[in-house]
């Protein structure tokens, strides 16, 4: 928690404390007068340049609890304005804050309300701290920080009513639910029989004003909590319950406070107001009567601070960046050594082992080279597979054709003429660009068991043919020679003393272009 001074404004004078460590520290009391005002000013300016809350205990104090339709931004915020400017046309110090929605089906926002109706009060002891030119951080009522005290006790009643006394008389908060709906203050005399009568009549009294504003009814239990910081109202609890029938009374005494705010209980000895300074310290109410004019300073405060924290944040996030990329470059520069002195100490080893090493009849490259020519000519080599396949898969249908010869020969489509050598590779720049070589075979047989039925043999070839050529490998098939000439064109000749059915063979000749396989 944040540094801060604590004052609390009344009608008898103002009270200062400094909020530092989580604990109060130099309680100051003024009275409100002139001189009260100046030894004010002059303890402030004493102080530092903290920010300053104000928190007020006065009669001149007004809470409504309001529902209206839900809404959402300058809707909102045009509507509660409109509101605040209703009730509280002539007070400067008014504030709502929402404090839950409804359960029906329009689900409205449910808001409180609060203001400080006599600014008089105030004004003094807010003209010298603003003199001074410290930050006012807001303004709040009283009852708005005795919340705090009940969410850190067991005490959750559906209605609560807390009842303190202080300099100014009994201060009677009731709770709804566990949220703040109204508070009275009420003028006692000193004396301790007279004040525990006093608050037992005070209590009545509100609990009759609850009936009439319907905030709670006659028939619901409502529990009672007092407030003795100065243990001397033990006898308050049982009056309370002799008069009041039905309700259930508990008592904070100073040792309750100690244990539950882990308060100093010399602080609570000093001054009634200290509790409240203390609880306005832990925590700051959500109300905060105080105008925009007024905590305009507080707010460019809380800006700077802000850029102060991210500018800390982004230099230390930075500081951690660079340190861990240094970490990681000298571990970078660590790894790389490391793999050097393996790289040095594996080339000296094989160094060392090479000299063990029989002696090469010719040199390193030269064997390299060797072996990238092997791998070159066992890459680039062509053989009569595919051709052979192909033949078996055309012939196996037919049985009756015999194959006399085969030839299988490779060449160049630069240079067409080259066919002769059947076994010859073509130049290296040709097998560099396999779309230049061209793969052709010739086929010649014939069909046994002829006896002169030249129909059938033809067939056969032609059946061969047309295998071949529905082969996918097979680029083109042409007929070089059959058993008969069947062509149109050409003149018969022969002799006529040859018996044809005396030829047991029909022979015919093949020629194949295969598609380079790639």
């Amino acid at each position: 928690m944040s540094n801060k001074i604590l004052i609390c404004v009344s009608n008898l004078g103002a009270a200062i404390q400094l909020w530092k460590s989580n604990r109060l520290q130099g309680y100051q009391a003024f009275t409100a007068d002139h001189e009260g005002i100046l030894a004010f000013s002059d303890y402030l300016a004493s102080l530092g340049n903290y920010p300053v809350h104000f928190m007020v205990d006065a009669v001149e104090e007004d809470y409504r609890f309001e529902t209206l339709p839900h809404s959402s931004g300058s809707d909102k915020n045009q509507m509660v304005e409109r509101k605040l400017r209703q009730y509280y046309r002539s007070s400067h110090y008014c504030a709502a804050t929402k404090i839950g929605r409804s359960n029906q089906e329009r689900r409205d926002d449910h808001y409180l309300f609060a203001a400080l109706t006599n600014r008089d009060i105030l004004a003094p002891w807010l003209t010298e701290t603003t003199e001074l030119g410290l930050p006012i951080g807001g303004i709040y009522l009283l009852p708005t920080v005795i919340n705090t005290l009940m969410h850190k006790t067991e005490q959750k009643p559906d209605n609560l009513l807390v009842v303190g006394h202080n300099n100014t008389g009994v201060r009677l908060t009731f709770f709804r639910k566990g949220l703040f709906r109204l508070s009275r203050l009420s003028r006692t005399e000193s004396n301790t029989d007279s004040l525990i009568q006093k608050i037992s009549e005070e209590i009545n009294n509100t609990l009759l004003y609850l009936n009439a504003l319907r905030a709670a009814s006659s028939d619901e239990a409502v529990d009672v909590v007092i407030i003795d910081q100065n243990d001397q109202l033990q006898d308050t609890v049982r009056t309370i319950r002799d008069d009041q029938r039905g309700i259930i009374c508990t008592r904070l005494s100073r040792n309750d406070l100690v244990s539950i705010l882990k308060i100093d209980p010399t602080q609570l000895k000093i001054s009634p107001y200290n509790l409240y300074l203390f609880l306005l310290g832990l925590e700051t109410p959500k109300i905060n009567i105080a105008p925009p004019d007024v905590t305009a300073s507080y707010r460019k405060l809380r800006l700077k601070q802000k850029l102060i924290y991210a500018t800390i944040s982004i230099a230390l996030l930075s500081a951690v960046a660079v340190a861990y990329n240094f970490w990681r470059g000298a571990q970078t520069k660590s790894l790389t050594a490391v793999t050097v002195q393996q790289i040095a100490n594996i080339n000296a080893e094989y160094e060392q082992a090479s000299r063990s090493f029989p002696s090469s009849p010719t040199s390193a490259e030269n064997l390299r080279k060797g072996t990238q020519l092997a791998e070159q000519l066992q890459r680039q080599s062509i053989s009569p597979d595919n051709y052979l396949r192909v033949m078996s898969r055309a012939l196996e249908p037919s049985p009756e054709i015999v194959v006399l010869e085969s030839s299988w020969q490779i060449g160049s489509n630069q240079d067409p003429t080259n066919r002769s050598h059947s076994s010859a590779l073509p130049p290296n720049n040709v097998l560099n660009d396999s779309n230049l070589i061209t793969e052709s075979a010739q086929l010649a047989g014939y069909v046994q068991d002829f006896k002169g039925d030249y129909r059938r043999a033809i067939a056969s070839i032609n059946a061969l043919v047309e295998r071949l050529r529905a082969d996918a490998s097979v680029d083109h098939v042409k007929i070089m020679q059959l058993p008969l000439n069947l062509n149109p064109t050409l003149s018969l000749s022969g002799n006529t003393t040859e018996n044809p059915s005396q030829t047991n063979q029909a022979e015919f000749k093949l020629q194949l272009g295969l598609k380079r396989q790639l």
